[in-house]
């Protein structure tokens, strides 16, 4: 059966500095073995800064270095980018692939003051791979139950994310709770330290299992590589024997569309 190796990368990005966040992540990213899937947080190329420095175009440098460390790497690369297009500007959660195919979503839920400058995405985004079909989300999405739910069989959701420690028993809370009501993985990265908007981040980057049990967790207040080996055949039989997804009420999404 399918397997995936995932390392989830917890660091404190430098405000607004994309070069010497990049440096410092291929220097972390050297360093993995046998990985099939790398995981950086929201943002983590400049922080989760809400101004209009550090705005990338679509394929800008920081998604060309994602492409370049997927292929160096023969891993996946993944995590979001301040990205503007035309004339809006998208948290875009780019899908860098090592053989050079690049995919994306566009953060649908913007938290606060992030809709003064990012538009919101409209559809939700699913990638085969490996076997596995995996559920693309960013931070806030993990709050909406009907956005994540799991009526289009996916496996393993991954939330990339900048969540602050006041509302950090929240993200603990419903990461486990999005794992065991859709029978799915979870693999969440978070950051940590303290940003330019003063907002402090203890991470939390976590992996879960279907059934809710905690597979790997990163140290709290400092940079950490989480990982595990997640397993086709193990999320079968959680599925098998606990087949709540056979009982879900019938309704549809009617503003989110789904890209299959």
């Amino acid at each position: 059966m399918s397997e995936l190796k995932f390392a989830v990368i917890q660091f404190s990005p430098k405000w607004e500095q994309p070069a010497i966040n990049r440096k410092w992540l291929s220097d972390q990213i050297k360093t993995l073995k046998e990985v099939d899937v790398i995981v950086l947080p929201e943002m983590f190329a400049s922080g989760f800064s809400l101004t209009s420095n550090c705005i990338e175009s679509h394929k800008g440098e920081t998604v060309v270095w994602m492409i370049e460390e997927a292929a160096k790497n023969n891993a996946v690369v993944c995590g979001s980018v301040k990205t503007q297009v035309d004339d809006s500007v998208f948290n875009r959660f780019y899908w860098a692939q090592p053989d050079g195919e690049l995919l994306f979503y566009d953060k649908v839920h913007l938290f606060g003051a992030e809709t003064r400058l990012i538009a919101p995405g409209a559809q939700r985004v699913f990638v085969e791979y490996l076997g596995f079909r995996i559920f693309l989300q960013t931070c806030y999405d993990l709050r909406f139950p009907v956005f994540c739910r799991n009526d289009v069989g996916y496996d393993i959701i991954i939330n990339v994310a900048s969540w602050p420690i006041p509302r950090i028993h929240h993200w603990n809370a419903l990461l486990k709770a999005r794992a065991i009501e859709n029978l799915c993985y979870v693999v969440a990265a978070n950051r940590v330290g303290k940003d330019g908007n003063e907002w402090e981040y203890n991470g939390e980057s976590q992996i879960i299992a279907p059934d809710g049990e905690l597979i790997e967790k990163a140290e709290l207040d400092q940079s950490h590589i989480c990982r595990a080996t997640l397993k086709k055949s193990e999320l079968i039989a959680v599925r098998d024997k606990f087949p709540f997804l056979e009982d879900r009420d019938d309704f549809s999404l009617t503003q989110i569309t789904t890209q299959k």
